[in-house]
């Protein structure tokens, strides 16, 4: 194949850097061409970030670049229960915040290890579409089809995209203002967006996405899914490979990457089983934006009781 330059972002906090680290060596030493990363960051510190450059210090490595953003860019996104962290939102942002000679792009999340060269989707004709994605792992669930289909009114709810692997046409993206659409949407209906950006993305490019081939995001829990898979595995979930208490036959792969960067040796320290309940604990925890929310929605309507008023 033909070597070729890939633009690859990320979205990530300090929490996240073990996998941001993963995800892109496994890119690094699958990959024929040269990989350029740009990492959208609100606070990821300098040590870390130089950690991180002599991870991949590898010879298809290019240009790495940290574009920081201020938090309150996300301050208006709606906070999850599973998503207590909110740069996952920056994706959105793509169209300003990456440099504007930037023409393609892949959008990758934390929790990928890819085992196949990207170029070979970097590379994909569009066709005159603006992203190219695979399915998400819920797109053949009848419920959830019902789900999407009734908060969204999606005309195909089972054409449902994951939005952790994207590779995208960003002057198209530019020029259709898909960015500016996808962030009116989900500050509007920020009560039915339960899957975070994925939910808007979905719906501001519901006719604008070509399939990619599922080996290139295929949950964990797939059960077709191998050892030896040649794509990308999504290690989709609540629990990541750096939290103690993830316990997933990809566990060994993600560490055996991990000790080809600066992270060489490390584990997430389990303290004699603590932190693997603290983590049970804190899977059902409600932030404290949750707890506010919930509380003013039940005031509001308390009041309306009393009152009559709306």
């Amino acid at each position: 194949m033909q070597k070729c330059e890939i633009n690859i972002v990320l979205m990530s906090n300090e929490a996240g850097v073990p996998g941001v680290a993963v995800t892109v060596r496994s890119a690094l030493d699958n990959c024929t061409g040269k990989c350029n990363v740009f990492i959208l960051s609100s606070n990821i510190l300098q040590k870390s970030k130089t950690k991180l450059k002599n991870s991949w210090n590898t010879s298809n490595i290019g240009e790495v670049q940290f574009i920081n953003i201020d938090q309150k860019m996300l301050k208006p996104f709606r906070a999850l229960l599973h998503l207590h962290h909110k740069e996952t939102y920056l994706r959105l942002f793509i169209g300003d915040l990456l440099p504007s000679e930037i023409t393609r792009c892949i959008i990758m999340g934390l929790d990928l290890l890819v085992t196949d060269d990207l170029c070979q989707i970097n590379q994909q004709d569009l066709n005159g579409y603006i992203i190219a994605a695979s399915l998400d792992i819920s797109a053949l669930n009848k419920k959830d089809q019902e789900y999407r289909h009734q908060l969204h009114k999606l005309k195909n709810p089972s054409h449902y995209f994951n939005g952790d692997l994207l590779v995208v046409d960003l002057e198209a993206w530019r020029k259709n203002g898909i960015g500016k659409q996808l962030i009116e949407y989900a500050d509007k209906n920020a009560d039915i967006c339960f899957a975070a950006d994925q939910d808007p993305l979905n719906v501001i490019l519901e006719d604008c996405w070509l399939k990619l081939e599922q080996r290139w995001n295929l949950s964990q829990y797939a059960p077709e899914i191998q050892l030896d898979h040649k794509g990308i595995i999504h290690l989709i979930g609540p629990s990541k490979p750096w939290h103690a208490d993830y316990n997933f036959k990809f566990r060994s792969h993600f560490f055996k990457v991990l000790d080809n960067t600066a992270w060489k040796g490390w584990r997430p320290n389990r303290m004699f089983g603590l932190t693997v309940l603290w983590r049970k604990i804190y899977h059902k925890i409600p932030t404290f934006e949750i707890i506010v929310r919930k509380s003013r929605k039940e005031f509001k309507e308390l009041l309306i009781y009393l009152t009559g008023k709306k």
